[in-house]
């Protein structure tokens, strides 16, 4: 999920885009560091917890002109204070249609949009089926974990009643364009090739 956001450094402050991401996202998609270290399973999920930020190759050559110094400083975003843990590998731009300038834990969600919560975030998340395994058996294990019987409890975790429903969860092919959208864009394509 992109989140247009206010970045200031000592430089100045300008609008930039920052992508909320989990602490394996690097590790899942397998993304080396250009500088510093990536988020790691390791750091906190806890809300709030994590204040750093990660940014992408081509913002850090843009904006900081690819100091390797700037690992390590403050920035602010959104009047928030966030620690640059690294830079992400030339190349790389995220798994959005537009490309990220920075990534920031998803426990962070609070600090970059006030008012904003995780328990009600709607979340895209990436995962590569073990060797062996089919795209149907793992969309049927899928609608089991989101049914109700074992989607309740992450709800009953914070205390929401039991007749609230949860969302269903949905396996799609792996892409940059969000899966309602992916129809609508190769309608266009195919009407613009043929005309």
């Amino acid at each position: 999920q992109l989140v247009p956001i206010s970045l200031r450094v000592s430089g100045g402050a300008e609008r930039i885009f920052a992508s909320l991401v989990t602490p394996n996202y690097f590790t899942l998609l397998g993304v080396p560091a250009a500088a510093g270290r990536l988020f790691v399973p390791a750091d906190s999920e806890q809300e709030g917890a994590s204040p750093f930020v990660v940014l992408s190759h081509r913002f850090w050559t843009r904006r900081f002109n690819a100091d390797p110094s700037v690992v390590g400083q403050t920035v602010r975003l959104n009047g928030q204070s966030f620690t640059v843990t690294g830079v992400a590998s030339d190349g790389f731009q995220g798994t959005n249609v537009l490309a990220a300038d920075v990534w920031v834990p998803a426990a962070m969600t609070k600090a970059l949009k006030p008012g904003s919560s995780l328990e009600w975030m709607q979340v895209l998340m990436g995962a590569r089926l073990k060797p062996g395994i089919s795209l149907g058996k793992a969309a049927a294990e899928i609608d089991l974990i989101g049914s109700t019987q074992y989607g309740m409890r992450p709800l009953e975790r914070f205390g929401r009643p039991a007749t609230v429903t949860v969302p269903g969860l949905s396996l799609m092919s792996a892409s940059p364009l969000p899966g309602p959208f992916r129809l609508l864009v190769g309608g266009f394509l195919a009407l613009l090739l043929g005309l």
